[in-house]
C-alpha cells in the first residue's frame, strides 16, 4: 500500500521530492481536465454552459485545496443544505 511519511527525521530534499510532485501532477490533471470542459461544453452545449463552469471554478477550487479539514467539510454540507431549501 503507502509507505509512511516520516516528517521529523526524513530528508528535506526527499521529503520536498514527495509533496512537490504529487502537487504538480494534481495541478496538471485539474488544468487538463479545466480546459477538455472548455472545449466540450463551449462547442456543445454553448456559452452560457461555459460561464457556468467558470462561474463556479473558484467554488470548486476552495473545497479541493481544503481537502479533509472538517470546517471547509461542515461549510461545504450548510451550503448545500440551504441550496436545497431554495429548490
Amino acid at each position: 500500500m503507502y509507505k509512511a511519511v516520516d516528517l521529523k527525521n526524513g530528508s528535506i530534499k526527499k521529503l520536498l521530492n514527495h509533496y512537490l510532485y504529487s502537487s504538480v501532477i494534481g495541478m496538471v490533471i485539474k488544468s487538463v481536465h479545466i480546459v477538455l470542459d472548455g472545449i466540450f461544453l463551449g462547442n456543445k452545449i454553448g456559452a452560457k454552459a461555459l460561464a457556468a463552469v467558470n462561474i463556479v471554478l473558484p467554488v470548486f477550487a476552495f473545497f479541493y485545496g481544503c481537502g479533509n479539514d472538517d470546517r471547509c467539510r461542515k461549510l461545504y454540507v450548510d451550503f448545500y443544505k440551504i441550496r436545497r431549501r431554495k429548490t
